[in-house]
């Protein structure tokens, strides 16, 4: 994510912080670094085709991005806490979705590689 969009981010997470909104702000930023983190990766698994924020009906749904593989999409669910990651994971213990914790420490590569390992995970390849 360039500096401009981040400024432009955190100005619009302070807005909806104001509005009442603080913890939609925290998951927008938290699925808009996952999906800043794939997208730069300077390698990618060979499995690997794509990645995209999901649709508004994907997002109803509980899915907040897709990860196209040679094998078919995988749904990702982000969470940006691993607390808000574990009351999930109890809540939704049959949802179809990988879900990850994006937490304020991880750098990209952190983000990169949970992410690799659990899509791998999912697809049987580890």
């Amino acid at each position: 994510m360039s500096r401009k969009q981040m400024q432009r981010l955190e100005r619009w997470e302070a807005i909806q912080y104001k509005r009442g909104f603080g913890s939609n702000a925290k998951g927008l930023n938290a699925e808009n670094r996952f999906y800043a983190a794939i997208k730069s990766a300077a390698r990618h698994p060979s499995w690997f085709v794509s990645v995209r924020l999901a649709t508004e009906f994907e997002d109803s749904n509980g899915i907040d991005a897709i990860v196209e593989t040679e094998h078919g999409p995988v749904a990702i669910q982000i969470k940006a806490s691993k607390t808000l990651l574990r009351q999930f994971q109890e809540e939704n213990r049959s949802h179809e979705a990988v879900s990850i914790a994006i937490t304020k420490r991880m750098t990209e590569r952190d983000i990169q590689a949970d992410t690799f390992a659990l899509v791998a995970e999912r697809l049987g390849l580890r």
